[in-house]
């Protein structure tokens, strides 16, 4: 007697929060990238923590960072800019099934206790350190030339 057998394959959808540690590492990876004007390998990004380059990738299921070519390093989108820059806010949950990002209409959500709240950037960050939150332009006006930068 023949018989196929199949293999049955356990895959799990995971959610992944947006955190202070992940935009503290698109600042700095934005700061590198315009201080050399290259896509930033963030394993050699000294000012990183060992957390911060393990998880930057995961930005990408924001559309926040992107690579250009596999192995090639990393740069902030435009949608991250506006984001650092106050301009837009994210959710601060998405879901991945096999590395693809899943719709909020996806039925893993049903069972997730928590759901997705849109957040500014200022929210992440301690803005004693950072001043800077709003459109550069908005903050000039309001504070003077003599506030720093994130950038």
């Amino acid at each position: 007697m023949k018989y196929s057998e199949e293999r049955i394959q356990r895959v799990s959808a995971y959610a992944h929060k947006l955190n202070a540690g992940m935009v503290q590492s698109m600042i700095d990876v934005y700061r590198e990238y315009l201080r050399t004007g290259k896509p930033v390998n963030v394993i050699k990004l000294k000012t990183l923590t060992y957390n911060q380059s393990s998880n930057f990738q995961k930005l990408k299921f924001w559309g926040l960072v992107t690579s250009p070519e596999k192995g090639s390093g990393y740069f902030v989108t435009p949608k991250g800019l506006d984001f650092l820059r106050g301009r837009i806010p994210v959710l601060d949950l998405v879901a991945s099934l096999e590395n693809e990002v899943l719709p909020y209409t996806h039925q893993c959500w049903q069972t997730h206790k928590t759901k997705p709240q849109a957040r500014m950037v200022h929210e992440f960050l301690d803005m004693d350190k950072y001043t800077y939150y709003k459109n550069y332009e908005e903050f000039r006006e309001e504070r003077g030339s003599d506030i720093p930068s994130l950038f």
